[in-house]
């Protein structure tokens, strides 16, 4: 397993170096403007609360990889309430009609966000408890990198207009901190997981597509956040 741990923290460096959270970081832009791709992640949050809820866990997990995917899930399946919270810090939570709301959940603009969320359903769905697991660590990988680089941001929201955000802020960032599997002992369970040649080579894939489908994901995110910016071109 730690040659596909390897390959999760390879593919989380990559994903950093993404234009997306450069953006995140460009003081010459307004902070709020920055923060305007919030909405358009609502497909994605509530998608995973959902593959928190209804996919990934099992009611009576059969084995040690089950059941700390169990204790993932659990702890990470309110946080779509934490983004609501802050769409409404961000003066981003307006009045639609709701056939409104909806086109704009599913318009073009949001077709890769959209894709990701059914990747990750999709795997969920199929895998084997070892999978799922290898799945969530692949999750986390890819929200650390983001919520690491959204915490500065949310601070200079803060700094600028008084209200705190806690789905992009440090809540978050702190709640990823104490998960279950970054428990000492708990990592060091998993790397000792010993797999087979062809699980390995499956799930390093696994870690590749993902990754790949939460690059196109950050890449519409930055799309997004570039067009409500004045004089501004992608």
């Amino acid at each position: 397993m730690r040659s596909v741990l390897t390959r999760i923290r390879e593919r989380q460096a990559d994903y950093s170096q993404g234009p997306f959270l450069a953006f995140l970081a460009d003081k010459s832009i307004d902070i709020r403007q920055r923060l305007a791709f919030a909405p358009h992640v609502a497909h994605f949050v509530l998608t995973f609360a959902d593959l928190c809820t209804l996919i990934l866990p099992r009611e009576v997990p059969t084995d040690r990889y089950q059941e700390l995917v169990n204790a993932n899930c659990f702890e990470d399946k309110k946080h779509w309430e934490w983004f609501l919270s802050d769409l409404a810090q961000l003066g981003r939570d307006p009045a639609l009609h709701f056939s409104e709301a909806v086109k704009q959940i599913w318009s073009e603009s949001t077709l890769r966000t959209r894709r990701l969320s059914y990747h990750l359903v999709h795997l969920g769905s199929a895998e084997t408890s070892l999978g799922r697991l290898v799945l969530v660590h692949i999750i986390e990988g890819a929200f650390q990198a983001t919520v690491t680089n959204l915490e500065p941001a949310a601070n200079e929201f803060m700094t600028v207009t008084g209200k705190r955000l806690h789905y992009l802020g440090s809540r978050h960032s702190e709640a990823e901190e104490t998960h279950t599997l970054e428990a000492p002992e708990v990592r060091r369970s998993i790397e000792e997981i010993q797999l087979t040649a062809e699980e390995a080579e499956r799930f390093v894939k696994m870690v590749d597509d993902t990754f790949a489908l939460f690059r196109a994901f950050s890449d519409e995110m930055y799309d997004l956040a570039r067009a409500s910016v004045p004089n501004k071109t992608a």
